[in-house]
């Protein structure tokens, strides 16, 4: 492998054409073509990279760890998902299995199967220059979202909540929690689903998200995405859940995938859900409110422990609302950024939140009703006594939720 270091590997962004940008939003919709595509690739050279597998030299993939440009031309290093952001409350993720998070920026060789991601363009660890210039990114009038009149999706079922008037965690009864989703992809070498997030159904047409769940998504990505709503058990559908596609992702323009501020996005399904006893969505808060020392539940299908196995089945924790200035004298000196005014922070001893489930609800149980007080975002491992559980706080996102809901 050493001898091809003399050839000076790089990595170019190709256009990223699928988005399109409008007020504070990323809008991607579902292609439809099925083909897939990658957006960080090798550098073009003399040599032939399927010819140099079929030598054995690369013995099927290049070595992580090569430099790479991503698509805004920042400077980084091929790593897995989990190398690069170990914050992220996501699965362990094989090299191999990059692409179910999405391909942009991924790093990808050509081998005689066709392209073959082997891991993401990492940023977080390299010291940047200027950037490259960037190609303009044109819009076809077809998917130019800014030049269509607003046509929302059905949202005649939405619950709404006036706050004036998952380690360690069990598993829930069956349909206790109708309003969780579970995000799904076909794995390329099992064929099986697999679930990597988690979501919450806010009206019959959309799913509210973690935007780093979906921010590697191309157009082609959300076409095979797949939301399942009445689920329990993700890999058995005894009850009988339903499968929805999706047909755009929404994220806030102003997320940032270093500090995993504004970590919130919006998919819209492609057929509404029947909401009856087994389906139906979580209210909306209509107050800004901190909720401090509130107990308040976090539900999803992520790992029982930190480094541990998915279970299969729902689970929940209950956890306490912390204040930002404690959750900050815990993080502020070890991360890129601070906890701000759109976080909330929750943790008791011994409980948490834990890979698999970002992107579902923190919510707050209350007179019957489940009112969601936070989107899953990131951590410091799970249960660390120094190290709670960091969500978007979803009063501070309101407003943009609601623009979503109404037009998109």
């Amino acid at each position: 492998m050493k001898t091809l270091l003399v050839l000076t590997l790089a990595f170019v962004a190709s256009v990223w054409a699928d988005e399109t940008i409008l007020d504070d939003m990323v809008i991607v919709e579902a292609d439809s073509h099925r083909s897939s595509r990658q957006f960080a690739t090798l550098h073009q050279t003399p040599y032939n990279w399927a010819t140099l597998i079929g030598f054995g030299l690369f013995r099927g993939q290049p070595d992580l760890n090569q430099a790479c440009v991503t698509k805004e031309g920042e400077y980084g290093q091929c790593m897995t998902i989990n190398e690069c952001y170990p914050e992220r409350k996501i699965f362990q993720t094989e090299a191999k299995d990059t692409w179910i998070f999405g391909l942009y920026n991924t790093c990808k060789y050509e081998s005689p199967r066709g392209s073959q991601v082997f891991g993401v363009c990492c940023t977080k660890y390299t010291a940047q220059v200027p950037r490259l210039p960037q190609a303009e990114n044109e819009v076809s009038e077809e998917v130019d979202l800014a030049a269509r009149a607003c046509s929302p999706s059905p949202t005649n079922y939405q619950c709404t909540y006036d706050g004036r008037r998952i380690v360690n965690g069990g598993e829930v009864s069956r349909n206790s929690y109708p309003f969780m989703a579970a995000m799904m992809r076909v794995s390329s070498y099992s064929n099986r689903p697999r679930q990597f997030c988690g979501g919450s159904l806010i009206d019959e047409s959309h799913v509210l998200t973690a935007a780093h769940c979906i921010e590697g998504f191309s157009a082609s990505d959300v076409k095979t995405l797949r939301v399942y709503l009445g689920a329990h058990d993700i890999y058995d559908n005894q009850d009988g859940r339903s499968e929805h596609r999706v047909v755009r992702v929404i994220k806030h323009k102003d997320f940032d995938p270093k500090t995993l501020i504004n970590d919130i996005a919006i998919l819209t399904l492609e057929s509404p859900a029947t909401i009856g006893a087994k389906i139906s969505p979580i209210c909306l808060p209509t107050v800004d409110y901190d909720y401090l020392a509130q107990t308040v539940t976090v539900a999803g299908w992520g790992a029982l422990s930190e480094g541990g196995s998915q279970p299969h089945k729902l689970r929940e924790v209950d956890v306490k609302v912390l204040s930002n200035s404690e959750c900050g004298s815990d993080y502020n000196h070890r991360i890129p950024g601070q906890i701000v005014s759109s976080m909330i922070c929750a943790a008791d001893t011994n409980r948490d939140s834990c890979s698999g489930d970002s992107g579902g609800p923190l919510f707050l149980k209350r007179s019957g009703f489940k009112i969601q007080l936070g989107i899953v975002s990131w951590g410091i491992g799970c249960a660390r006594e120094d190290s709670p559980g960091v969500y978007t706080r979803v009063t501070k996102m309101m407003d943009w939720i609601r623009r979503i809901q109404n037009c998109y």
